[in-house]
């Protein structure tokens, strides 16, 4: 099939950006912290793998489809970036013709121009069906600019939409905790509860809403990149634990321990902006060594406390978006749950 344009229809692209080397050293420290956007001829609708940290030769096997409405003239465009606290760096450019992909191209080393090193990509002509397959989870990663132990700190929100929840948890919810005085100042009848609520949804709104720094969007195709997302649950070299709630369609979390987020009345509430019910709620982390890691998710929550009998469908889920990785639910009376947090780091 001739990649020229037919008149006919878009062909879709898909691109598959493996992995670079020898990448343009941004930072002070000798390396950089990149990502790339990719995006048809000038179009402002980009795509954007996630960020690698501290590394001049980053993995990232992550996909994307385009559709080139006119394959004998459109161009790719791929930008390498390496990820700073206010403004991003340009390190490099790739620039390929559509016309030049072949049928059945194999991954290729690409120059990196206005830069240094290459890049390895992989391009492949797919059908509507093969697209859907390759779309993924979508995410965003909301920065934000907020007051901590050191005048102003970056604090990411995280949100990942989950397709099919619904079907997994059925009429399921978890309400909010009755027993629990905090839930109950939040979610009472009483003139405060409703300023606190107040408060609690403008917190979520400042920290959900476009980030005041950026926001950045992309989709994940397995497991691993969910865990590169978050750069395998470490930060300034230490394992870091995330709160997290789930609604109808999407997860919403950020790190438990930031010292920011000791000034929220309830985390969860914070992140469902004030939901008096949610599909699920707890904390999770990445455990294991390079290569063996996993997902252990747990329903320690005060203010929703999700019943243990519903862990099942929790990892039913999980499995379901990310079948690729391993995962651990526990529920927060068991032992195990007691060792891990443990490795909770206290700042």
């Amino acid at each position: 099939v001739s990649t020229q344009s037919t008149g006919f229809m878009s062909r879709l692209i898909a691109i598959t950006l493996l992995q670079g080397r020898d990448l343009k050293a941004a930072d002070v420290g000798g390396t950089s912290d990149p990502y790339c956007v990719v995006y048809l001829n000038k179009q402002k609708k980009k795509k954007r793998t996630i960020v690698r940290q501290s590394t001049l030769s980053p993995i990232w096997n992550q996909q994307f489809v385009l559709a080139s409405p006119h394959p004998s003239s459109d161009v790719i465009n791929i930008r390498l970036y390496d990820k700073d606290l206010l403004v991003d760096e340009p390190i490099g450019f790739i620039k390929i013709q559509v016309s030049s992909i072949e049928e059945d191209s194999q991954a290729k080393w690409f120059k990196v121009e206005k830069g240094t090193g290459q890049l390895r990509i992989k391009f492949e002509w797919v059908t509507t069906e093969d697209a859907k397959q390759i779309i993924g989870v979508e995410y965003k990663v909301h920065i934000n600019s907020v007051a901590g132990d050191s005048m102003f700190m970056k604090f990411p929100t995280y949100e990942v939409f989950l397709n099919g929840i619904p079907t997994f948890f059925e009429d399921i919810y978890q309400p909010w905790n009755a027993n629990y005085d905090k839930a109950k100042q939040i979610f009472g009848e009483t003139s405060s509860s409703v300023l606190l609520r107040t408060s609690i949804r403008a917190q979520h709104a400042s920290l959900y809403r476009q980030g005041l720094l950026r926001t950045d969007r992309g989709c994940l195709t397995d497991g691993e990149q969910f865990l590169g997302l978050i750069n395998y649950g470490v930060r300034k070299n230490c394992k870091r634990f995330y709160t997290y709630v789930i609604s109808d369609d999407r997860i919403l979390f950020a790190e438990t321990g930031a010292s920011m987020m000791k000034d929220f009345f309830s985390k969860h509430a914070m992140h469902s902006n004030a939901e008096k019910q949610v599909r699920y709620a707890g904390e999770f982390f990445i455990h294991g060594e390079s290569g063996q890691e996993k997902l252990v998710i747990d329903n320690n929550s005060g203010t929703y406390a999700p019943k243990k009998d519903h862990l099942v469908l929790l990892e039913k889920v999980f499995k379901h978006h990310f079948p690729d990785i391993q995962i651990e639910v526990l529920d927060f009376n068991d032992p195990q749950f007691k060792e891990y947090q443990k490795l909770k780091i206290k700042h």
